[in-house]
C-alpha cells in the first residue's frame, strides 16, 4: 500500500507515472469523471499532496468511505502548456470501512 503523498512526490510530475499502484484514502468528493480522495494518515512528505483524483464510471462512492483503490498513475495533461495533474486510473477498489 503506497501513500497518497509518494504517488503526488513534490515535483512536478509523479515519480510513480506509469506504474500500477495500490493506495488508500476518504472519499472527499465526487465528479462525473470519477472521485477525488484524501490521505487519512498524517504525512511524512512535505510539499506533497494528500490528495488524488481517482478517474473511474463508478458512481456508488460516497463521500466520507474509506477506499482501497488500484490503478494506473498518469500525469493528465488537458493542453500543450498545462501543468499535469496526477490521477489513478482506476483498475480495482474496495471499501476498507
Amino acid at each position: 500500500m503506497i501513500d497518497i503523498r509518494e504517488i503526488q512526490g513534490t515535483e512536478l510530475e509523479s515519480p510513480l507515472a506509469g506504474k500500477v499502484v495500490r493506495t488508500s484514502g476518504v472519499v472527499i468528493g465526487s465528479s462525473r469523471r470519477g472521485f477525488f480522495i484524501q490521505s487519512s494518515r498524517a504525512g511524512s512528505a512535505p510539499g506533497a499532496s494528500s490528495g488524488l483524483f481517482v478517474l473511474s464510471h463508478d458512481r456508488h462512492v460516497k463521500v466520507g468511505s474509506m477506499v482501497e483503490v488500484e490503478g494506473k498513475v498518469v500525469d493528465f495533461v488537458r493542453e500543450e502548456n498545462d501543468r499535469p495533474a496526477t490521477q489513478l486510473v482506476l483498475g480495482r477498489m474496495g471499501t476498507t470501512m
